[in-house]
């Protein structure tokens, strides 16, 4: 079996730190892939500009929430449930997570880590009772904010909670 190149495109070879190791959940509605045209993202741009808000020019809500935070290297770690192994999926996996975050700290020294959960996630059963999500995602966040403040000290925790009109922080 041979290796046959399919892709031509140069890497850069230096390494970098990171800005911030963000967990965020691989639900592609809160990161889209797709590239929407020049002259639409022109024109979302316009519309977001006069203030017309809900016309975001950025294609996904891990972008747009990247550009503001100005991150020109953040590791993104994509998990079903985002921050959910931390709290939810009991004390294998959280030792297995943490052991993951030690080592993309110790490789690339972010001094963040940012942890995310959002609405209508498809790695939990909350059932369709909105408040109820939203009040097992909020103490699941601060379990794992609490979980990651032991283990890592000298970071800088931020937990988010997004949903389909934003992205909330807590704290």
């Amino acid at each position: 079996m041979g290796l046959r190149k399919i892709l031509d495109f140069k890497v850069p070879r230096e390494h970098y730190q990171a800005d911030a190791i963000i967990i965020w959940c691989f639900d592609e509605r809160f990161d889209e892939y797709r590239e929407r045209k020049p002259l639409i993202r022109f024109l979302f741009s316009v519309l977001f500009w006069i203030g017309m808000k809900r016309f975001n020019p950025e294609t996904s809500l891990l972008r747009a929430y990247i550009k503001q935070k100005r991150f020109h290297h953040p590791d993104v770690i994509k998990w079903a449930g985002g921050a959910k192994p931390l709290v939810f999926e009991g004390e294998g996996n959280r030792n297995a997570f943490r052991h993951k975050l030690e080592t993309a700290i110790r490789l690339h020294g972010a001094p963040r880590i940012v942890l995310m959960l959002h609405a209508d996630c498809g790695a939990f059963n909350f059932g369709d009772d909105p408040s109820e999500e939203l009040e097992n995602h909020l103490a699941g966040l601060c379990l794992a904010g609490d979980f990651l403040k032991r283990e890592f000290p000298d970071k800088e925790i931020e937990l988010l909670l997004a949903d389909f009109n934003g992205l909330y922080a807590l704290g």
